[in-house]
């Protein structure tokens, strides 16, 4: 699908040993001069549902998913680009505007990215209607899936793409065998073959700390080291308070030790958070911006 992607704060890896040593270096001062705000989570947290939650296997690298229908409100003009899928065979096209909000996951294996809209019904039915009378349909339980030419920034690229009717959804993936193969274990996400990224303890209970995974304006999880290397995964959630965006960024370490002893390095990481706060071996980061900002602080979790 055709959006802008930037690039995510966990891939970006120059200055690794400069940030590690200043990290080391800023860590005590932190440590003895600030006051370490602890909390404690519970022995349960809740079970979580949200409907990125039906699509996004346990095992995947990231996802980021967009209330397209929120932020609107904020900032009419958002998404800035018109069309989202562009189909030369079947000639098809989705408009931004028919689109209420936006997932995006990228899995370990294979490496792919997969993108799924969630469209306005009017707009979905009548996409539906005309992919099914292109006679290349192949069935997968009450889904369809389609092999499809798309008219990209870059020119023809031909991609597997997936009709979602349980959700007036439309999922697309680039390339051949891989592409379908992601949607394949996206599907299987819905239909309960596959294990959903909400089943994980670690997430349900970074959830826990932003009062869990539905409305946000945008929310993202990393599976894998981000802007605090010696974390393992991050998870970052968008919100408007009032007349202004709050950021929140959880940090998994290793063990609650852990989380204390980088409570520094997270802080000289995140120099303009106004919030820190340890749950456990979770550290959490709060950062205010005016709502100027909206469209950056969204764009996070792309």
């Amino acid at each position: 699908m055709v959006r802008k992607r930037r690039k995510p704060r966990a891939v970006i890896y120059s200055f690794l040993v400069t940030v590690a040593v200043l990290g080391g270096l800023t860590a005590g001062l932190y440590l003895t001069s600030t006051q370490v705000r602890v909390l404690h989570l519970p022995q349960t947290v809740p079970t979580y549902q949200d409907v990125w939650g039906r699509y996004v296997p346990s095992d995947v690298l990231l996802f980021g998913f967009e209330n397209y229908t929120m932020v609107r409100s904020l900032n009419v003009s958002f998404p800035t680009f018109d069309k989202v899928l562009d189909l030369v065979t079947p000639r098809v096209s989705l408009n931004s505007k028919d689109v209420s909000s936006f997932l995006t996951i990228v899995f370990q294996t294979p490496n792919q990215t997969l993108d799924i809209a969630f469209v306005k019904h009017d707009a979905f039915s009548t996409i539906a209607t005309l992919l099914a009378a292109s006679g290349s349909e192949t069935r997968v339980g009450i889904n369809s899936l389609f092999y499809v030419a798309n008219r990209a920034p870059q020119g023809i690229e031909f991609g597997w793409l997936a009709v979602l009717r349980g959700d007036d959804a439309i999922a697309y993936a680039k390339g051949t065998a891989n592409a379908k193969l992601v949607i394949e274990q996206s599907l299987g996400v819905s239909n309960g073959s596959s294990i959903s990224v909400l089943t994980r303890t670690d997430l349900r209970q970074m959830l826990y700390t932003v009062d869990g995974p539905s409305g946000h304006l945008a929310i993202g999880w990393q599976n894998f080291p981000g802007a605090v290397r010696t974390g393992e995964m991050t998870l970052t959630v968008v919100d408007r308070v009032e007349q202004s965006v709050r950021t929140n960024f959880v940090v998994k370490f290793s063990d609650p030790s852990m989380a204390i002893s980088q409570y520094g390095v997270v802080r000289s990481t995140y120099l303009s958070a106004t919030q820190f706060t340890v749950y456990d071996s979770y550290v959490q980061v709060v950062e205010s911006n005016t709502l100027k900002q909206l469209v950056a602080q969204v764009r996070l979790v792309e």
